[in-house]
């Protein structure tokens, strides 16, 4: 199958190496449904990667503030 997606199709159909013109078609069609569904996979998969990164910024940010406030805290007079 490899070899099949570095070979221009219409040689291919010209070699008669595919047996069936229409089954040929209706492969390269589910290659390039499965292509597209690959890319939105990545796609979402990189959304999900920048979100957790933003929610770890958050987190982070969070706890410097509390710190800052626990600080704050030790130092004001009782």
């Amino acid at each position: 199958m490899q070899d099949l997606n570095r070979l221009d199709p219409k040689e291919l159909l010209r070699s008669s190496k595919v047996s069936s013109v229409q089954l040929f078609e209706a492969v390269l069609a589910d290659r390039d449904r499965l292509l597209e569904k690959i890319a939105e996979e990545r796609a979402d998969r990189h959304e999900s990667e920048v979100a957790v990164l933003r929610s770890h910024e958050l987190v982070a940010c969070q706890q410097e503030e509390i710190r800052t406030l626990k600080a704050a805290l030790r130092r004001a007079p009782a």
